[in-house]
């Protein structure tokens, strides 16, 4: 198992734990871009 942290109120604390580095990765990066309300971009040139 893989405990996610998480800073609140100055704090490090657990938020949620995984079992695999693949589904860590995916669910930290679920999180990030829900915080900023982006999606993912493409840039084409």
């Amino acid at each position: 198992m893989k405990p996610l942290l998480q800073v609140a109120d100055g704090q490090v604390q657990p938020w949620e734990r995984v079992r695999t580095r693949a589904k860590a990765l995916a669910r930290l990066h679920l999180q990030t871009v829900q915080q900023a309300k982006v999606g993912p971009t493409l840039a084409v040139k």
